[in-house]
């Protein structure tokens, strides 16, 4: 006979107990202890996954109960245990106040298996995701999950399973240093990851992008309220990471955090209130010098201040109405490649952005004037330090000048001649390295040429 066979022909037959008059004392003698000891808790689960749609929830959550007593819960396989977990959490609201009432025992119970707590936090994560508005829907949801971000015990993998949510894979890959790491603090793709990320960025994404007017929509509001959460959370996360042994992780805590900034989604933010911009400058400028920090790094948090500096900077210049004045060919309509280009206001119109405007606007907000002076004191600075931490100021400039849009040639800094003259003086002195560099490597080249040629 083919064994492999058995496991679902059991299955098969235990489900069919439903259709008796009496199921419930074969229902008893599957859950007894000396049943679950040794048969395949796989077939339980199916059958507990069954139980729901032929008797009332809170039943259910009393048969849960019984299983999860210190009598029976010693023989529970973590197979069975991540089910009652599940059938717990999706309890409906006849049962829920018990159901959660047994998940946070569960929750507080220190034995469990990693694998269990990971199940729950994983249903919590996907709560907050698809139901989190601005009511309380999801408070016990938000309750487990900022306890864990807050908690000094916090383990690399559980940290690595909560970033994975909120960042895409290839920031996870650049931000550790070697394979050993990436593969210890990287949990695998899985579905769930997957799908939980996606539902992620749905959901703290708005569609008003051109116009704050758009803002009316509940959605958007909705949308940005689940960011702001998100925001507040992953910096829980980073806080809790400063102690950890892999400064990667807590790299990406603060990626995930700032990336979720209103900079980038509110289209009505002119301002950084958040202090986003802030703390990005002082983590460039703290961590270029230190040895366990990449370029990539450097230039992926740069490549962020640049986007939020240009976000503001594009909002700012759309609350320029049609007919309002501020100089400069604002209040005209359509495209002038001489002009300046149309960039849809507030009210909808088109607002014609000149480069007197650009000027203006960014000599006047603050956003701008701050960008201006970093990027001031990464130059003054360029000269001071060490070669990497050199190196580093400008792979930050590199980062800030690929984002920033037009926003970065009108900043006040780049009016100002002594600006000019100090990147002049930086190019000649890059294609003097470059000359003597690519000389000195072609000479090199021809030799070793020449030598495996005579050999």
């Amino acid at each position: 006979a083919d064994e492999t066979l058995e496991p679902p022909l059991m299955e098969a037959v235990i489900l069919s107990i439903f259709s008796l008059d009496s199921p419930w004392h074969v229902l008893a003698h599957l859950l007894s202890v000396e049943v679950l000891q040794r048969r395949q808790q796989r077939i339980t689960a199916s059958l507990l996954s069954h139980v729901t749609k032929h008797v009332p929830s809170t039943t259910v959550v009393q048969a849960l109960r019984i299983l999860l007593k210190p009598s029976r819960r010693h023989v529970l396989g973590v197979f069975l245990h991540k089910a009652i977990i599940r059938m717990l959490f999706y309890c409906d609201d006849l049962a829920a106040l018990e159901a959660r009432e047994l998940l946070q025992s569960e929750w507080d119970n220190d034995t469990i298996h990693e694998d269990v707590r990971h199940v729950l936090i994983m249903l919590c994560l996907r709560s907050v995701v698809d139901n989190d508005h601005s009511g309380s829907a999801v408070d016990w949801e938000w309750k487990i999950l900022s306890g864990l971000a807050a908690s000094e015990s916090l383990n690399n993998k559980t940290a690595s399973l909560l970033l994975s949510v909120m960042t895409e894979p290839w920031v996870m890959d650049m931000l550790t240093k070697n394979e050993e790491e990436s593969i210890l603090f990287r949990p695998p793709e899985d579905p769930d990851i997957v799908d939980i990320r996606y539902g992620f960025q749905l959901a703290t994404t708005t569609t008003a992008t051109t116009s704050a007017s758009s803002m009316s929509d509940m959605n958007d509001a909705s949308n940005l309220f689940r960011r702001d959460r998100f925001y507040d959370w992953a910096g829980m996360l980073s806080q809790s990471l400063e102690a950890s042994s892999s400064s990667a992780l807590r790299r990406v805590a603060l990626r995930a955090k700032w990336s979720l900034s209103r900079l980038y989604e509110d289209p009505s933010i002119c301002t950084d209130t958040q202090g986003t911009l802030e703390e990005i400058e002082n983590c460039i400028l703290a961590e270029s010098s230190q040895i366990d920090c990449s370029s990539s790094w450097i230039r992926d948090i740069a490549g962020l201040y640049g986007q939020g500096v240009d976000a503001c900077v594009q909002n700012r210049l759309r609350s320029y109405d049609s007919g309002s004045g501020g100089g400069g060919g604002v209040g005209d309509h359509g495209y002038d490649v001489d002009n300046g280009e149309s960039i849809v206001g507030r009210n909808g119109n088109c607002v014609r952005a000149t480069p007197r405007v650009w000027s203006n606007v960014c000599r006047t907000l603050p956003v701008a004037q701050r960008a201006s002076e970093f990027i001031s004191r990464l130059l003054e600075e360029e000269d001071c330090g060490d070669l990497e931490q050199r190196r580093h100021f400008w792979v930050a400039l590199q980062g800030m000048h690929e984002n920033s849009g037009k926003s970065l040639s009108y900043l006040e800094c780049f009016d100002e001649e002594s600006t000019i003259e100090c990147l002049r003086e930086q190019e000649e002195e890059a294609k003097t390295v470059l000359a003597v560099t690519s000389g000195i490597r072609q000479r090199i080249e021809q030799k070793r040429n020449m030598m495996n040629g005579s050999s």
